[in-house]
């Protein structure tokens, strides 16, 4: 088994230029990663592979999938609509420097805020004071008629939760391994696995189809404990999609308890709007 390809942004730009995609997806997918490394630093995906493996896989996913793709593009276009804003700065350092999930969705909800704000003519900054001896607020906009304060928070999986999807990840980054290597796409859904080694029989089943797939450039088609995951050479990988198993976490009760801890940020920092973005299945 071939090793993984090392996280970099070089990484990102060949799994993008590798796809059957038009020039101006290609173009402005390049310009989001150029962007992200500018802002981020060169040696950002290795640190954050590091941290959290959470934290870069998503921006690979971009190269294959629509709505990952147009994040990174979202974030990237944020990240310049923002660059003169007051507090951006101080957001860019802790970007490049805080590889914790959470402070990382978090600092995105910020940008997010501040930039649908700014979209409908109002100004924005990040972590003011609303008064002296306050707590700074996440986000502060200016509208025609006053000053909004808006609290961020970000709710992840529960500690269970992130464990199995860390190893989703790592069986992810396998399957990417053999997609990078054998110019094949997949589509469908993964499997559960139980234990190392039926993951190790699994991704030996795979790459025995991507080889199939890849050399009679055919679809070949891969039935394991009750889902089916189709091998497509790289020249019929339109709309192609593969899905991480299905996890549950410990839901509405959980997030409850997230709420009333980011009330009582906002009464500490005088912000009267919260966005919240639930990573845990309940929404937003």
């Amino acid at each position: 088994m071939r090793d993984a390809p090392l996280p970099s942004w070089d990484l990102l730009r060949r799994l993008l230029d590798n796809r059957q995609h038009s020039v101006a997806w290609r173009d402005d997918g390049r310009w989001a990663i150029d962007t992200l490394e500018s802002t981020l630093g060169i040696d950002w995906p290795s640190r954050a592979a590091e941290a959290d493996p959470g934290l870069f896989r998503p921006m690979l996913w971009g190269a294959s999938h629509v709505v990952a793709y147009a994040e990174l593009l979202e974030f990237a276009l944020r990240l310049q609509l923002l660059q003169s804003v007051a507090g951006m700065a101080r957001l860019r350092r802790s970007m490049r420097a805080d590889l914790r999930a959470e402070q990382h969705y978090h600092t995105r909800l910020q940008l997010e805020v501040a930039s649908l704000a700014i979209a409908t003519g109002c100004s924005a900054s990040f972590e003011r004071k609303s008064k002296p001896g306050s707590k700074p607020v996440d986000v502060e906009i200016t509208t025609a008629v006053g000053v909004v304060g808006v609290e961020t928070k970000v709710v992840l999986l529960d500690l269970l939760a992130r464990q199995a999807m860390q190893d989703d990840e790592k069986l992810m980054a396998r399957i990417g391994v053999l997609q990078f290597h054998h110019d094949v796409v997949f589509d469908g859904g993964l499997p559960q696995l139980e234990s190392d080694g039926e993951v190790d029989r699994f991704v030996a089943r795979v790459e025995a189809a991507a080889i199939v797939a890849s050399r009679s450039q055919t679809v070949a088609t891969i039935d394991w404990t009750g889902v089916s995951i189709q091998v497509l050479p790289n020249s019929l990988s339109g709309g192609s999609r593969l899905d991480g198993p299905s996890r549950e976490s410990e839901g509405w009760p959980r997030l409850a308890g997230k709420l009333s801890t980011a009330c009582e940020q906002m009464a500490a920092s005088g912000a009267s709007w919260l966005r919240i973005d639930a990573h845990d299945g309940c929404g937003n």
